[in-house]
């Protein structure tokens, strides 16, 4: 046991930071504040600041940091006994002794023998915000940052140790290869949009129009919510709002799943349906859900897919950052201070939920919601109450025998996979 210094970095992410002084542990630069918070032991084989998420407690020895879900690690202990073992993990040693110009990040290779046009669906570089070729270079510190093999020959993010992510198929320099049965982020080839029917219509914000002549993977509409369908994104552009042909499947089902809900005589007056493609709030809500299925344990039902209106002018703040907190209030507020979704289409199609814009057009997302656990709502909660001494509920509701009207108070709980227009 040696004694080091520990504090916490008030700009970096939600950890605390032992080692040497400040900056000379993976490369922690002076432009961000510092707190000192003791002069205290440290176990030689720890990882300061990371706990497991499996036992919940301190990282000892080997940590092994999911390749898939923002912040995600277990110990040695844990992931031997199957823990999260629906995602590939990668092996991280204990830190102490490596700083920044001893990493054992191996330096780029050529692209010789790397698939260059394999795509990491649903992943972004945070340093050029295109989509990540190639290898993909995760940090092994930060919460959620990628780079693209551009961006890390450049030496964007050098402060930190990155790990690298090849291609399936890939054998190089021993890193982790993401299998071809990766569930989480499937790849699919994806066709160009000229080579759909027609040329690509362009719209207002990032939108591509797909022909009738392509043929999709099959629906998610009763299983995981997938992004292999999705287009590569335009530099500088967080979203793509794509509409659907009323040949493809994926139209059709929104169609029933309308008629099932209550929204039957709305199917009549709809305009257009657009999946929105947003890949960091997938991924935000995706770790989400993981978290929540292991905390509930398997065949709970954490995930529903529901109803919410809205009016036209808040429409581009869902597409690039999803539902906020912040606007409740403006139609009600009866089971809490969070965002409501309701099980019946008809009851978001209302005027009191979507008002019809100049254009006479309304406008409901489709959108899968966590609602895990749920409690009985009341005016006034700023978020659900407690299920057990620990825990709080996920979300609550109108009416716990039978709930027609779902309250959420994390914004992560939930992404919007359609909008729909509507004639009034």
């Amino acid at each position: 046991m040696h004694p080091r210094w520990t504090g916490g970095c008030f700009n970096g992410p939600p950890r605390g930071f032992s080692g040497a002084p400040p900056g000379a542990w993976f490369g922690h630069h002076g432009g961000h504040p510092f707190d000192p918070f003791h002069n205290s032991p440290v176990q030689p084989d720890a990882h300061p600041g990371v706990s497991c998420d499996g036992c919940k407690r301190p990282m000892v020895g080997v940590r092994h940091k999911c390749t898939v879900c923002p912040n995600y690690d277990l110990c040695s202990g844990c992931k031997g006994q199957g823990i999260h073992g629906h995602h590939a993990m990668h092996d991280i040693q204990p830190p102490f002794g490596r700083y920044p110009s001893q990493s054992t990040t191996p330096a780029p290779p050529s692209n010789g023998g790397v698939d260059m046009g394999y795509v990491h669906h649903g992943v972004l570089c945070d340093g050029c915000r295109g989509n990540v070729h190639g290898i993909r270079y995760k940090c092994v510190t930060c919460l959620d940052y990628d780079l693209c093999m551009t961006c890390k020959q450049q030496g964007t993010h050098s402060c930190h140790q990155m790990t690298e992510i090849f291609p399936p198929g890939h054998r190089g320099h021993g890193s982790f290869q993401p299998p071809p049965h990766h569930h989480h982020l499937p790849h699919y080839p994806f066709p160009s949009v000229q080579a759909a029917t027609g040329p690509t219509q362009t719209f207002h914000g990032n939108q591509s129009f797909r022909g009738q002549g392509q043929t999709p993977p099959p629906s998610s509409r009763d299983g995981e919510l997938s992004t292999a369908k999705w287009a590569p994104l335009q530099q500088g552009v967080p979203f793509n709002r794509c509409p659907l042909s009323t040949a493809e499947t994926e139209y059709q089902d929104v169609i029933q799943r309308m008629n099932s809900t209550g929204g039957g005589a709305w199917t009549s007056k709809v305009l257009q349906i657009c999946r929105i493609e947003n890949h960091r709030m997938f991924r935000v809500y995706r770790s989400c859900k993981d978290e929540m299925e292991r905390e509930h344990g398997p065949g709970f039902q954490n995930e529903r897919i529901l109803w919410h209106g809205t009016s036209a002018d808040v429409l581009g703040n869902i597409y690039r950052g999803g539902f906020n907190r912040s606007y409740c209030g403006k139609n009600a507020t009866a089971y809490g201070d969070g965002v409501y979704f309701a099980t019946s289409l008809s009851y978001s199609a209302s005027s009191t939920y979507s008002p019809p814009d100049s254009n006479g057009q309304k406008y409901i997302f489709q959108c899968r919601v966590l609602t895990g656990h749920f409690a009985q709502g009341q005016s006034g909660l700023k978020e659900p109450p407690m299920r057990t001494a620990e825990l709080r509920y996920d979300s609550v509701v109108d009416n716990t025998s039978n709930p027609t009207m779902f309250v959420i108070f994390k914004d992560m709980q939930v992404y919007p996979e359609y909008v729909i227009t509507l004639a009034a």
